[in-house]
């Protein structure tokens, strides 16, 4: 398909593996019963080059016959084409590339830009964006990513010149006194660290609790079975809110869980959810609920029930529902979504005109609405 359909067939044209892919062949995937019958199959196949070790076996591999002499010169040839093209071994300019480039002004620019487009609000009742008018003295800053740093940045990242946490720039803001609590971790039913948070809480004119998922939860190889919050997070989110005047929730992690106690409980006055905003996670978090910049992001997934896990076989990947089955994605999940794919609130008081009133549950059947949100990519807001 690569090479004939797509005309993927210029010399500098070459096929790389995903780490670790080629000895899955082998090691997991049981496709064949040895290594270098594994690296065989895959530059037969026409990878030419992994990111891995099996590829180290093709001597043996040649040994055996399995592969040739011409498929290793053919895989070379585009790999040192590749390398020519862009100027690899006659002062490309790439080489010339320094520390000095890496965490410029534009990238950490971009960073903040990256981590303030991302984030989606969820829920506000009026309450955000917090404002030197509402006499806000001191704020709770609470949870297990109030003080992140590393934990913001998720799987696959690389290393930031500096990463600002929530607290840090809460305290940066220089505009509340900020008191400080982590009152739980991310999964856990311990509870000794509730009665500080509920003090510090009690003490202030509105409470940020930060938490969600985290690479504990949700990485490679580490599949969730549960779209619920995690621990005893919903149990110390319910008791803040019964102590606080007001109640913000930041929630991060790269899966959606099911906001619904949120969304349902009147001591909720906010909820945005972050993702990994990296490393100017911090300072976008804290714009966005002070109002120096307005959110915009939209949920790039559908966020479903909790009980959606207990309705859906893990190995029937089909799309379209069936029976009990309730069937896949924004597009043909019949039941009705705590929130639906693209969904997004305002900082506005303005009506949105619905441009397409189209569903996020059934093409044939109007979805629930929630607030003023844009509840498809095909609807505008005056502002």
């Amino acid at each position: 398909m690569l090479r004939d359909h797509w005309n993927f067939t210029a010399s500098y044209n070459y096929v790389t593996s995903d780490c670790g892919a080629v000895t899955d062949i082998w090691q997991y995937h049981n496709f064949t019963d040895t290594e270098e019958a594994a690296a065989s199959v895959a530059l037969n196949a026409g990878t030419d080059i992994e990111c891995g070790s099996s590829y180290l076996k093709l001597n043996e591999s040649l040994a055996d016959n399995q592969t040739t002499i011409a498929r290793m010169d053919q895989a070379l040839t585009r790999l040192y084409q590749a390398l020519f093209t862009v100027g690899f071994f006659d002062g490309s300019a790439y080489q010339y590339l320094g520390w000095e480039d890496v965490a410029t002004p534009e990238a950490q620019k971009l960073a903040y830009t990256a981590a303030v487009e991302g984030i989606v609000l969820l829920k506000n009742d009026g309450f955000l964006p917090v404002n030197q008018m509402q006499r806000v003295q001191r704020v709770a800053v609470i949870g297990p990513y109030a003080n992140a740093t590393t934990q913001m940045q998720g799987d696959y990242s690389g290393t930031p010149k500096y990463i600002r946490s929530p607290l840090s720039a809460a305290l940066n803001l220089n505009q509340f006194e900020v008191i400080y609590a982590e009152g739980t971790a991310i999964d856990t039913n311990v509870t000794t660290g509730f009665a500080a948070a509920l003090s510090a809480a009690a003490q202030a004119d509105f409470t940020i609790y930060l938490g969600g998922l985290d690479n504990s939860l949700e990485q490679e190889t580490l599949d969730r079975t549960s779209l619920a919050w995690p621990g005893n997070q919903l149990d110390l989110i319910n008791q803040l809110g019964n102590v606080s005047k007001s109640l913000v929730i930041v929630q991060f992690g790269g899966g959606q869980v099911d906001d619904a106690p949120l969304l349902n409980n009147s001591n909720v006055n906010g909820l945005l959810w972050a993702g990994y905003p990296s490393q100017d996670g911090g300072p976008a978090i804290m714009d966005i609920i002070t109002g120096k910049v307005a959110p915009a992001g939209r949920l790039p997934v559908t966020q479903y029930p909790a009980s959606y896990v207990d309705e859906v076989n893990i190995f029937d990947i089909s799309l379209q529902p069936n029976g009990s089955y309730p069937g896949r994605t924004n597009r043909w999940y019949t039941g009705v979504p705590t929130l639906p794919f693209a969904y997004g609130l305002h900082y506005t008081s303005k009506p949105c005109l619905q441009i397409l009133n189209r569903t996020h549950t059934n093409p044939l059947q109007p979805s629930p609405s929630h607030g003023n949100a844009s509840s498809s990519p095909s609807t505008t807001c005056k502002t």
